[in-house]
């Protein structure tokens, strides 16, 4: 006579609550302590995931889940909220995910706009409707891209404020340290009254035909000139719903305008613009969303942006 049944076995998350039965159940009178439950969860490429940990989006979860139910083993109940979906076709299973030894049931994380925390709660069921203590995971859901938000550069007077931007690093340089910093400078920002606010490579001409107006600086006097270059979108593209390196790849990808541009012209808040680093810089692609542009006369130019980029 059967007592006991210890069940070991890969389940899938998804929203709400889902109810996993067993194939077979314990026909023997009921009776005996509550059933006790243990759950651990790996990432299906990296290990070993804590509770607390940090997945990114796209990776997928594995939890495997050991129940011991002295009175027979019922069910498993499972309580999610948070960004993620049932992958059906890594789990195997039909649509009601009825619960099958041997089969992995798997999370497939994904980011939205409602966040990236996901919390998941898990609890054992025994044949008299006992219950285990609840086991709970949260974790949170990172993006695969790089974000840098609220980058501001200076115009080309501004001393306090750099006008030269290292897309990769998220730094900036101003007139004094730029020449000599040059080899990692991806762009730069000026405005004129004929051209706007203006995103530009550091080998562009009308960059430093600017420089010399305005400054008594040379671009030609720069270490090296990084050739990054810029496109425009017929529409453009949904810079909130990028968070993965295919993403960003079919927003670079689609509904382009012009490529190609070692600059581009009359910016405006809500502008969208791709670029692609210069190939001694690992000719990365991403994305700029112009945020604010500020000031039409010397120091007072200034460009915010945000950022998201190809990561190392």
């Amino acid at each position: 006579m059967e007592t006991s049944k210890s069940l070991t076995t890969y389940v899938a998350l998804a929203l709400g609550l889902v109810l996993f039965t067993s194939c077979k159940k314990d026909e023997s009178s009921p009776g005996g302590d509550p059933p006790t439950l243990t759950v651990s969860a790996s990432v299906l490429s990296g290990g070993p995931l804590n509770d607390n940990g940090t997945v990114t989006a796209t990776d997928t979860v594995d939890f495997s889940i050991d129940v011991t139910a002295p009175a027979g083993f019922n069910s498993v109940l499972i309580g999610g909220s948070g960004n993620s979906i049932l992958d059906q076709g890594d789990a195997g299973a039909a649509g009601s995910a009825t619960q099958v030894d041997g089969i992995p049931f798997r999370v497939l994380t994904i980011l939205s706009d409602g966040g990236g925390l996901a919390k998941y709660s898990f609890v054992a069921v025994d044949e008299i409707g006992q219950q285990s203590d609840t086991v709970r995971f949260s974790f949170d859901i990172t993006s695969t891209v790089d974000l840098y938000s609220n980058v501001t550069l200076g115009g080309f007077e501004n001393t306090s404020v750099g006008s030269f931007y290292d897309a990769i690093e998220n730094t900036i340089s101003n007139l004094i340290t730029a020449p000599s910093n040059a080899a990692n400078i991806d762009l730069l920002f000026y405005h004129t009254n004929a051209t706007g606010y203006v995103i530009s490579s550091i080998d562009d001409s009308d960059a430093d035909m600017t420089l010399e107006a305005q400054t008594t600086s040379d671009l030609d006097n720069f270490s090296s000139r990084n050739s990054t270059r810029f496109r425009t979108f017929i529409s453009a593209p949904n810079f909130d719903a990028v968070r993965t390196i295919p993403d960003l790849q079919n927003a670079y990808s689609s509904n382009v305008q012009v490529s190609g541009l070692s600059s581009v012209t009359n910016l405006a808040s809500t502008n969208i613009i791709g670029f692609q680093i210069a190939t001694t810089r690992g000719a990365r692609i991403g994305l700029i969303q112009v945020l604010e542009t500020a000031g039409t006369t010397g120091a007072s130019r200034s460009l915010r942006f945000n950022v998201k980029i190809e990561p190392e």
